[in-house]
């Protein structure tokens, strides 16, 4: 019996991808932090991608997940707290009877630890977790941050660790995502550039196929600049500025109600 296996990333999974990870905060007026971890390690011992690292396969030429099937996972957690004893500053805290707000975003240190990898390389160089979690204390709420190598997790995938995490805290069951020691993505790439035959009416497969490249960007250095001189524009000449909204309780009630009423 294998003790690990791979889960291989697709060529999706690549493109520029690798290069970054991406942190999800949260301002909390209080939090328990024995729960929490408590919360991410029943996470990792049943969804065991959670416990795995990044690892680069020659046989596929291609980036994985190298995945623990047994075993304690607590040394695969990146738990980390800072406590600072001041106040986080007015307009980064938002009252909790507050229907609607505007305001703006905290330093990202409050959320992501300075340790922790960006990209893939260091990932695996360093055999370093997939995902962490900081905590930062202060005098009058606790920031709560996730951060998730992106080449891994997209939105989706980050909004099933949420799903998974928020199950836990909770007390209540969750399905736990399947590990595939195949990537149905690179299957269908592959199918669709080797594979003349793989439907019976080749015109469909050719229509296939420019669907899915239309769908995608090629990695150009046009692209590239353009994309950074857009956003160079946006950010320059709109004078663009993060910032967070807050909907509270009743907000949220709202939109519900309009939406279960086909509003």
């Amino acid at each position: 019996m294998n003790d690990t296996i791979l889960v291989p990333l697709s060529q999706l999974d690549q493109c520029y991808l690798e290069n970054f990870s991406y942190t999800v905060g949260y301002i909390l007026h209080h939090l328990d932090k024995d729960a929490l971890r408590s919360a991410a390690l029943r996470v990792m011992d049943k969804w065991r991608l959670m416990a795995g690292h990044i690892e680069w396969s020659e046989t596929l030429s291609t980036w994985g997940v190298r995945v623990p099937l047994h075993g304690d996972v607590s040394s695969r957690l990146k738990f980390t707290v800072n406590t600072v004893r001041t106040r986080l500053p007015p307009s980064f805290v938002v009252n909790e009877n507050t229907s609607a707000h505007i305001f703006t975003r905290p330093p990202i240190k409050y959320f992501r630890h300075k340790s922790v990898p960006y990209d893939f390389q260091s990932d695996a160089s360093s055999k370093a977790p997939i995902w962490a979690i900081h905590v930062t204390e202060f005098s009058n709420c606790v920031c709560l941050g996730f951060t998730l190598s992106h080449g891994v997790f997209d939105a989706i995938g980050g909004g099933l660790v949420g799903y998974a995490m928020n199950h836990e805290l909770q007390g209540k069951p969750w399905d736990v995502p399947p590990l595939f020691e195949t990537n149905v993505v690179r299957e269908v790439l592959h199918d669709l550039t080797s594979a003349p035959r793989m439907y019976d009416d080749i015109h469909r497969e050719t229509e296939a196929y420019s669907a899915l490249r239309s769908a995608l960007v090629p990695a150009s250095v046009a692209n590239t600049l353009a994309l950074v001189a857009g956003t160079a524009f946006e950010n320059k000449w709109h004078n663009v500025e993060t910032k967070l909204i807050y909907l509270g309780p009743k907000a949220m009630a709202k939109i519900r109600k309009e939406v279960n009423d086909g509003q």
